[in-house]
């Protein structure tokens, strides 16, 4: 006999994958307020003024870290079985999410301890160009859905 399957988006799931994109760049956020917030002297540099390795390693990981989590995230979305239940798919695809907004968030926080110990400005723009990349890849119902090959959620 037939399967029939349920391919319609779940809002819930779709609600729990919005917060929790929410709460990684929130994480970040709270933590950059954070180091700020303790950092009063950002003009003075910890380390000295012609150690720029700290500010190479943050450069790599502002660069790096989205385009391996931009591949994995590929990689695990495009292992999806489509045939499974919605249930299961977007189960998947929300541990793709999960581990793509770990790596940001990751190059985010190493970006902001570099910060700390070296105050130059230049890792705030690489901080910036972090938060627009989390703004970037914020889960938007049509591609979740063109993605998962879903329905969206009809209204009665």
């Amino acid at each position: 006999m037939n399967k029939i399957v349920n391919n319609e988006l779940d809002a819930r799931s779709y609600k729990t994958l919005q917060t929790v994109h929410w709460i990684f760049a929130s994480a970040l956020a709270v933590f950059i307020i954070i180091i700020v917030a303790f950092n009063k002297h950002v003009g003075a540099n910890i380390l000295n003024r012609n150690d720029n390795s700290l500010l190479y390693v943050a450069f790599a990981a502002t660069i790096l870290f989205p385009i391996i989590s931009n591949y994995l995230f590929y990689k695990r979305v495009e292992e999806i079985d489509l045939d499974e239940p919605v249930r299961f798919r977007f189960k998947n695809y929300l541990t793709a999410s999960v581990i793509r907004y770990l790596w940001i968030t990751g190059a985010g926080v190493l970006d902001v301890m570099v910060w700390f110990f070296t105050a130059t400005m230049l890792i705030a723009a690489f901080i910036g160009f972090l938060f627009l990349v989390f703004i970037l890849i914020r889960p938007i119902k049509s591609k979740v859905i063109r993605t998962l090959r879903l329905k969206p959620v009809s209204r009665a």
